[in-house]
């Protein structure tokens, strides 16, 4: 999924709408510790990559990713054995989604072709980690493409 068609519109839109008890999810830091804590404890130490295991599991949050295509998405992001894929998958489901699940089939619509820009929240942790990986992710990218350019 392309994470770059996503606006700061579409994620105001989608933060606006979601019930109180999702955008606490998107800024308890308690959960963001959680996931930290299982990619930790699934061997996945990087500090970059756990911040995208962060990022999907708020694009759940917000709608944008279901749950059930988290694995995939952390797979097709991180190019991990699927097994440690899976397995930080169930837990964060298991942890992070289980007590949230009725308010997220409630708010999902699909986005189409869209997934990440840089922006969640102004107002949330999160959102701000969001915005460092984006800022940090374009720079490598402009870094690659330079010697390139016809």
């Amino acid at each position: 999924m392309d994470y770059s068609l996503i606006t700061e519109q579409q994620f105001q839109k989608r933060f606006d709408i979601l019930p109180d008890i999702l955008k606490d999810a998107l800024s308890s830091e308690s959960d963001i510790k959680s996931v930290r804590q299982i990619c930790r404890a699934h061997y996945l130490n990087d500090e970059e990559k756990i911040l995208i295991v962060e990022q999907l599991t708020g694009l759940v949050i917000l709608g944008f990713v279901l749950p059930d295509d988290l694995s995939q998405e952390i797979s097709e992001n991180l190019h991990l054995d699927k097994k440690h894929v899976d397995d930080i998958a169930s837990e964060i489901d298991r942890k992070i989604f289980s007590p949230i699940k009725s308010d997220l089939e409630k708010v999902y619509s699909p986005c189409g072709a869209a997934a990440v820009g840089d922006f969640i929240s102004k107002n949330t942790l999160l959102g701000s980690m969001f915005r460092e990986a984006k800022k940090a992710t374009k720079s490598k990218v402009e870094k690659m493409t330079r010697g390139k350019a016809l």
